[in-house]
């Protein structure tokens, strides 16, 4: 005579449960999280945030400068130590950047209430030792200017005529380049 609860036992250990399935799977995941980084580098990821974040803040300033009807500079550091993005007014355009006066955007996702839109690449905890040379925008400038439509200006209003600079860590070289009037961003690994 077949007993139905010996038959319920054995048909159960043929199949995994749920609660087996979920545990293999969260093993997996954090093999894979401990994995991933040591198998691409943390040098990768380093650079490829900072590529993110001045791609998005140059986007950021050129929709800005549309949205407010105003200019927007994005000022980088000569010595390639960042960035920060500004207000400016017309009569301004021609001046050079100066920290102490400059009207700095406000960045719309940080923490803190009323913090300036700067990127400081010198915080080697999160960007390493990561930093930008060769700028050169708009005839040898170091900084980039949006008018109040979206595109770039130079000195004395006259459209932008775009340039590049590069990005760099001990392993990896991006240049970053800014297209004429439009501004358009492009980002290519240099060999």
């Amino acid at each position: 005579m077949p007993n139905p609860v010996a038959d319920a036992g054995r048909r159960r250990s043929r199949g995994y449960t749920l609660l087996e399935l979920l545990l293999v799977v969260t093993i997996l995941g954090i093999a894979a999280t401990l994995l991933v980084p040591s198998l691409v580098g943390r040098d990768t990821y380093t650079v490829e945030t900072v590529i993110r974040r001045l791609v998005a803040d140059v986007t950021f300033a050129q929709s800005d400068a549309l949205a407010g009807q105003g200019y927007r500079r994005i000022w980088f550091d000569p010595e390639g130590g960042g960035w920060s993005v500004v207000r400016l007014d017309e009569n301004e355009l021609g001046l050079p950047f100066d920290p102490q006066t400059a009207d700095f955007v406000r960045d719309p996702l940080a923490a803190g209430e009323g913090q300036a839109m700067s990127v400081d690449l010198g915080d080697q905890r999160r960007y390493g030792d990561v930093e930008l040379s060769n700028i050169n925008i708009d005839g040898n400038r170091t900084w980039i200017t949006f008018d109040p439509l979206g595109g770039t200006i130079a000195d004395g209003g006259v459209p932008g005529t775009g340039g590049e600079l590069v990005v760099r860590s001990q392993n990896l070289t991006y240049r970053v380049r800014f297209e004429p009037f439009t501004g358009k961003v492009a980002v290519a690994r240099a060999e």
